[in-house]
């Protein structure tokens, strides 16, 4: 199955990274709106 699609594994590697990020950003994002919401 793996060995059928070379590909897979760098776009598994891809998602894995892209959603590393979207963590991270949404992380930011909650960290960010959190100290708004406690400055306000």
């Amino acid at each position: 199955h793996f060995h059928s699609y070379p590909n897979c594994r760098s776009k598994n590697r891809g998602t894995q990274n892209f959603e590393l990020i979207h963590n991270g950003l949404l992380t930011l994002l909650l960290n960010d709106y959190h100290a708004l919401y406690l400055r306000s």
